[in-house]
C-alpha cells in the first residue's frame, strides 16, 4: 500500500480532448480533490463524451517536478450485491502515461 504525501495536481489546470457535450463532468473533477463518490454522476467524476474512442486528459503542474507514484481511479459503481466495481475500463485495452517538460499554456 501506498503512502501519498502530496497531491501535486490538487487544484492545478486541466485540459481534456473530448468534454462531454454541455461540460457537466470536466477534467477539473479530475484535480478537485474530492473522492467520497466516484460513482459517474456522483459529482466527483471526469467523464469524456460518450462514443469516441480516446479519452485524453491532462494536468499542468506548473513547474517541472519528480514523480515518484502516480495514481488513476476509475469511476466505480455498486452492484446489487453491494460489490463496488468499474465498468468504465473495460473497453480500455491500452493505457499510456506520458510525461513532459513543456512550459506553455495549455
Amino acid at each position: 500500500m501506498f503512502t501519498f504525501a502530496e497531491n501535486l495536481a490538487l487544484r492545478k489546470s486541466t485540459w481534456q480532448l473530448h468534454p462531454t457535450p454541455h461540460g457537466e463532468l470536466s477534467a477539473e473533477r479530475a484535480v478537485d480533490g474530492k473522492k467520497s463518490n466516484l460513482a459517474e454522476f456522483g459529482g466527483e467524476c471526469t467523464v469524456s463524451e460518450y462514443g469516441k474512442l480516446t479519452a485524453e486528459w491532462r494536468v499542468d503542474l506548473g513547474k517541472i517536478l519528480s514523480i515518484h507514484h502516480i495514481f488513476i481511479q476509475y469511476a466505480t459503481s455498486i452492484n446489487d450485491g453491494g460489490k463496488i466495481f468499474s465498468q468504465f475500463c473495460q473497453g480500455y485495452q491500452k493505457q499510456k502515461l506520458y510525461g513532459h517538460t513543456r512550459t506553455h499554456d495549455m
